[in-house]
């Protein structure tokens, strides 16, 4: 089941904030949106890869102190 109304990001939004609209209206995929044209996806796996480097990125600067 669609809504009418789409939710979509722009390619500059922050992680951040796709991220907290994906958990506020419990979606999966946001489309990334420029010019009313679709221009990619943003789904639940790709913020989890991104959190993935965010973490070893973490882990190995605090290995390196």
């Amino acid at each position: 089941v669609m809504t009418k109304e789409v939710l979509t990001a722009h390619p500059e939004a922050s992680v951040v904030s796709a991220v907290d609209m994906m958990l506020g209206e419990r979606i999966g995929c946001l489309p990334v949106v420029e010019d009313g044209a679709l221009v990619g996806m943003l789904c639940e796996t790709d913020c989890l890869r991104y959190l993935s480097r965010l973490i070893h990125s973490e882990e190995e600067r605090r290995s390196l102190e």
